[in-house]
């Protein structure tokens, strides 16, 4: 009895195996369905994406190096801040332009900026090495304009609040020289003129200090876009030129191979209805 069962068991299993015999009689079977499929499947792919509107791709590499400011009041940068807050000025700006797939990406190893740039306009593309430059010159002009005008306005209110601090110590000053005529005060009046005339010291060294600031300053507004060019070294290191994301070969190769995977699974579900249609007309 038990030999009986183990029996059917292995013929069941046997039936459920798919041999390679299998395998090529199905291709034998269907060779001619799955051809024809394939090719009208790749033909209908091959003219949706023509006409489909082209996609153009560009690579642009950039590097943006700062030079450090040690005037008060303007924050300097690091070269990888520098390019971490280009990425963020170029994603910001390109994702409000329709059609338009901007990707820059820091390389912290060349410290360098890739950029992939694809879109349907190949005359935006063609431009687009000089137009991101000009962008963020302008961009880095825009930030830096408004740290100088901060900068000058702290530094002019820092300026007349020292005056007046100057001119108060010249006043006790004068008042203690008056008072030194009398001796038992002179030590003590002696060590007080000489604290205030100290604090004048530092008060004049932080005046003058100031003005240099401010003098640096205004001609650094005056002439922004000079200033911004010095300060920020913008250069186009690589320019590819204006492709095609995909040529038609590669379309063609990705939709024959789609189509031919489509094709055999339409081949195995009409063989399997087949093969359930003769089971089901057997037991009839």
């Amino acid at each position: 009895m038990e030999l009986t069962q183990n029996t059917e068991l292995r013929t069941i299993e046997d039936e459920d195996e798919i041999s390679l015999l299998d395998i090529i009689q199905f291709f034998r079977r269907n060779w001619t369905f799955m051809a024809w499929g394939t090719l009208g499947l790749s033909a209908v792919a091959i003219a949706l994406s023509l006409l489909m509107p082209k996609q153009y791709q560009k690579q642009l590499t950039l590097s943006v190096t700062p030079v450090p400011i040690s005037v008060a009041g303007i924050p300097g940068v690091d070269i990888q801040q520098a390019s971490n807050k280009t990425v963020k000025l170029l994603e910001n700006y390109y994702d409000k332009i329709d059609e338009t797939d901007v990707k820059p990406t820091y390389n912290t190893e060349t410290q360098q900026i890739d950029i992939t740039m694809r879109s349907p306009d190949t005359g935006f593309l063609a431009e687009a090495g000089s137009q991101v430059s000009t962008l963020l010159q302008q961009e880095f002009q825009d930030t830096l304009g408004k740290a100088i005008a901060n900068s000058l306005f702290s530094t002019e209110l820092e300026i007349t609040k020292q005056q007046q601090v100057l001119e108060q110590l010249e006043q006790q000053i004068a008042q203690v020289r008056d008072s030194n005529g009398i001796d038992p005060e002179r030590i003590r009046t002696t060590l007080r003129l000489e604290a205030l005339e100290t604090q004048r010291a530092e008060v004049v060294a932080r005046i003058a200090s100031l003005e240099f600031d401010k003098q640096y300053l205004e001609p650094a507004q005056e002439n922004l876009a000079e200033f911004t060019a010095q300060v920020i070294s913008i250069q186009l290191l690589s320019e590819s030129k204006v492709e095609p994301t995909r040529s038609l070969v590669q379309i063609a190769v990705l939709a024959a191979i789609a189509s031919f995977m489509v094709a055999i699974l339409a081949a195995i579900i009409r063989d399997q209805a087949r093969r359930l249609k003769d089971e089901l007309s057997q037991k009839k």
